[in-house]
């Protein structure tokens, strides 16, 4: 997004003159004074939709939504105050991840990048070229010491270009952008498996709660209860490595308790998910859940503490 720069410009005496003659003769006009309330209620509108923070309408209620990107994660936190992404999905959906983002905003506040597998950051260099981003946060165990996959490296490139410097992922910190509070999870220590080193976090927004674990598998899942076992309750559950049996036990599961979990994956995916145990699981408890292959996009609205599907 390009940057807007503004300069006072100044006008002749003879001009002010010419303005001030031409409103004094509309004044006295039969439409003159409505029609100059009209162009002041316009003039207000339009400074106050030049100058707002984000393109989010006036006291809309919160929205999560996630993007259907194919087999991947990607999703969006909105309020009236800020905008959060949580994952970029692949490259090969770069595209739709930003027209979608468009239609909302052009600013994010923060974007949260789970882990540095290409259905997670695929998208990442994108979303940083093409929109104001305010922070990265970022897991700070590097398992491309050497050799970094190409989306890996445009990704930082861009940062780089734009001044930003990612932010590390530490258990048990806060972040407050606006009105919505993040709070770190995981991961609680290095693992060998990268999927185990996802950022895992608490979003609470507007009275809702939801918890995002990117491909967290269940070893990071038992450190996480022991450690923040008190946080784990939330309205909504954003599915562990896109519904794999490897996610989401059932003591993890329960400590959550949502009232809807989402699963992001692609239709017909190289990788079964959901698995078989995942669903089974959900179908045990009757859990109200959503698949991206299944639905699309999923849009919750959050209102006065209750979380529905739009």
């Amino acid at each position: 997004m390009k940057n807007r720069s503004y300069k006072r410009e100044y006008v002749s005496e003879s001009v002010r003159r010419d303005v001030d003659r031409g409103v004094k003769k509309l004044l006295k006009t039969k439409y003159g004074v409505p029609l100059l309330v009209i162009l002041l209620i316009a003039g207000a509108v339009l400074y106050f939709y030049m100058n707002s923070k984000t393109d989010i309408a006036v006291d809309r209620d919160a929205e999560l939504h996630f993007i259907d990107i194919g087999q991947g994660d990607a999703a969006m936190v909105i309020t009236d105050e800020a905008v959060v992404v949580v994952d970029c999905g692949p490259v090969a959906s770069s595209d739709v991840l930003t027209e979608y983002v468009r239609r909302y905003t052009d600013k994010i506040d923060c974007l949260v990048i789970t882990h540095p597998h290409e259905d997670h950051m695929g998208g990442a260099s994108a979303l940083i070229n093409e929109f104001e981003i305010g922070e990265v946060i970022m897991e700070g165990y590097d398992e491309f010491e050497y050799d970094a996959p190409a989306f890996y490296e445009r990704a930082y490139d861009a940062m780089e270009k734009r001044g930003l410097y990612p932010v590390l992922a530490v258990p048990g910190e806060s972040h407050t952008y606006g009105d919505i509070s993040l709070k770190i999870l995981a991961p609680i220590r290095d693992y060998d498996d990268p999927n185990n080193n996802s950022i895992v976090l608490r979003l609470d927004a507007d009275g809702t709660s939801a918890i995002f674990t990117g491909d967290a598998e269940i070893l990071s899942e038992d450190d996480i209860l022991k450690e923040y076992y008190s946080d784990l309750d939330a309205d909504v559950l954003k599915v562990g490595h896109h519904g794999s049996s490897t996610s989401t036990s059932e003591k993890f599961y329960l400590a959550v308790s949502p009232d809807i979990a989402v699963i992001s994956c692609a239709a017909d995916n190289d990788y079964g998910h959901p698995h078989r145990e995942t669903r089974a699981l959900f179908k045990k408890y009757s859990q109200e859940y959503y698949r991206t292959d299944e639905v699309g996009s999923v849009v919750l609205v959050c209102k006065d503490g209750e979380v529905v599907k739009k």
